[in-house]
């Protein structure tokens, strides 16, 4: 359940108020050339390797990670399988801070995770 619980966030624990250098992506463009072909890593060891339009990966624990994610509005929306576990379809608010990546949930307003975008 820990694992789910970060990784959906897909994605993504830290939440709070946004610091200064961190910058909202709200754009598919934007997502693609600074997310798209690089690496999530997430404290519990963690990797999801962000494909154009898909994602796939392992948990800490070596449950395979495997979904599609689009572009909505101004949100990542994604659909995540984790083991046998299909999570619900969520779209969240990306942000990135030098190379810590930040997914929060339902648009901006649930839980976030971090993760270190290599």
């Amino acid at each position: 359940m820990k694992t789910l619980f970060t990784v959906s966030a897909v994605m993504l624990a830290f939440s709070g108020s946004a610091m200064a250098a961190e910058k909202q992506i709200k754009s598919a463009a934007d997502f693609d050339s600074k997310v798209v072909g690089k690496t999530l890593t997430y404290g519990d060891g963690t990797h999801i390797k962000i494909g154009a339009g898909s994602l796939n990966g392992k948990t800490g624990k070596g449950q395979k990670i495997k979904g599609a994610w689009n572009w909505q509005g101004k949100y990542f929306c994604r659909n995540v399988q984790i083991g046998d576990n299909m999570l619900p379809t969520d779209c969240q608010k990306v942000t990135l801070d030098g190379n810590a990546i930040t997914f929060t949930r339902e648009k901006g307003k649930g839980k976030a995770s971090q993760a270190s975008l290599q």
